[in-house]
């Protein structure tokens, strides 16, 4: 009964070493789930070695940043870390590989939102204290894969994805890269405040935050198939006049030769 007492009491009390330890193991579920995630959308196709090397290596480097590199740095190495193995192991374009990161780490900052006030609400304590308490570190961490999963689920589900990237003309990259750059730094900048003044913001000023970031979300995936979708309209155009063009020819040629004849 006194082991039990004292196992609840490490998970209920603030405890950072415990929290610590928690976030390593999350980490490769958390690596997995959003590497299906990006996988799905940018539609990669990969192997089973792929994806376990991409896991393995990506888990090593956020668990030694973890422990041994204080914050922020260790997220600057997590952050340059990612597209470059996905570059590398997944074989994709340099979009693809940035897209990769950015795209789960949207997906993270809206579901976490929503579910950190629930915690909140259910906790009622401090965002800070919550993160360092790790039975609500990993109430918090479950219910933010569960969210992520089903919405892999779905897209799957609905034959969702973006796989036309890979023949995207250059100028079109540029303009889609900077598009998702400058709205990262956006969503990082609201994220940072609602994390310092998540517990004395009203819930309904917290609301409409997590809506913008939702919204902005589903325009600028909605902005990328449409820019893709005009792209390949006009690929088909200029093969359309291509074509027409040679059937001219050939007509031409075939009328000079009845001429001829």
């Amino acid at each position: 009964m006194e082991i039990i007492q004292t196992i609840w009491n490490a998970l209920t009390t603030e405890n950072e070493m415990l929290t610590r330890i928690f976030a390593s193991v999350l980490m490769f579920i958390e690596l997995t789930v959003s590497m299906y995630l990006f996988t799905t959308i940018l539609n990669i196709e990969s192997t089973k070695r792929q994806k376990f090397l991409y896991i393995l290596i990506l888990s090593i480097i956020g668990i030694f940043t973890l422990w041994f590199i204080p914050s922020p740095y260790n997220n600057y190495v997590n952050i340059i870390a990612c597209p470059i193995l996905v570059y590398f192991i997944f074989k994709t374009n340099i979009l693809k590989s940035i897209l990769a990161e950015i795209i789960p780490y949207i997906t993270f900052i809206i579901f976490g939102s929503i579910i950190l006030s629930i915690v909140l609400h259910i906790s009622n304590n401090s965002s800070n204290i919550i993160m360092i308490i790790p039975i609500y570190r990993l109430m918090y961490s479950l219910m933010l894969y569960l969210c992520v999963t089903l919405l892999i689920i779905m897209l799957k589900n609905l034959n969702i994805n973006i796989h036309l990237l890979d023949n995207m003309k250059k100028k079109n990259s540029i303009i889609i890269f900077s598009n998702f750059i400058i709205g990262i730094l956006a969503i990082t900048i609201l994220s940072f405040v609602l994390g310092i003044y998540n517990d004395t913001l009203p819930f309904i000023v917290k609301f409409f935050s997590v809506f913008s970031l939702l919204i902005y979300f589903c325009i600028s995936i909605y902005s990328l198939t449409r820019t893709i979708k005009l792209e390949v309209a006009t690929e088909n155009l200029e093969e359309e006049k291509l074509y027409n063009k040679t059937l001219t020819i050939l007509y031409d040629n075939i009328r000079g030769f009845k001429h001829d004849f």
